[in-house]
């Protein structure tokens, strides 16, 4: 649908009408296998359950109740760790993503969990971090297209039971190889602004702006 849309001056507007029909089916059927087959719903909620019980036993700063786990404090000392692998983690995808190798799933995650992050420690400077997290995940969106249109060419090109003419093959074929090499400069761009610091450095700013929230 990216792909007709972008290209709509060049198409018609029932470009690849039938191939997308079969990608849907084909999405619906994926779908109900992966919930059908080795009860995945029932693991997901599993977690949740299991989550929402560790949330729940985690004592805040000041609390008496008699719970064995020391209380959380409010202190930057608490994130930092967390805070500080998932950035390393983030950092060294796009390090190897500048020489042609990693994993777009894994960045994509990464970029994902620390935009989560810096919301979470937004306070401490909502004109910075709120527009870092909406990096991050404007990032970990670029990612997905990037890994979306990557798999749309495995599937018209390798799966036999998908249909596509010729025609409709060479031109997808090209137009993802444009689109993706769209997507990586703009990734490149995004890392750069994000990851260019060393993780030392990273955390030593971030604890700058939580200590200066107390000011």
């Amino acid at each position: 649908d990216q792909l007709r849309a972008r290209y709509s001056e060049i198409f018609r507007p029932d470009a690849f009408g039938e191939l997308r029909l079969q990608l849907h089916r084909r999405h619906q059927l994926k779908r109900l296998q992966a919930l059908s087959e080795g009860a995945a719903l029932e693991r997901a909620l599993h977690r949740l359950r299991r989550a929402r019980a560790r949330f729940a036993a985690w004592p805040i700063d000041g609390a008496t109740d008699a719970v064995s786990r020391a209380p959380i404090e409010d202190s930057f000392e608490t994130v930092r760790h967390g805070l500080q692998r998932t950035y390393e983690r983030g950092r060294k995808q796009w390090l190897a993503a500048a020489d042609g190798k990693g994993s777009t799933a894994k960045w994509s995650r990464e970029a994902r969990h620390l935009s989560s992050q810096l919301l979470v420690l937004s306070s401490s400077w909502p004109a910075v971090l709120e527009a870092t997290a909406a990096s991050c995940n404007s990032l970990a969106l670029v990612l997905a297209d990037d890994q979306a249109s990557a798999a749309l060419e495995q599937i018209v090109t390798n799966e036999t039971e998908v249909l596509v003419t010729e025609a409709e093959r060479t031109a997808l074929t090209a137009l993802v190889a444009t689109n993706r090499a769209e997507y990586r400069q703009v990734a490149a761009t995004l890392g750069a602004r994000i990851y260019m610091e060393p993780s030392e450095l990273f955390i030593a700013r971030m604890a700058a702006y939580w200590d200066a929230r107390s000011q």
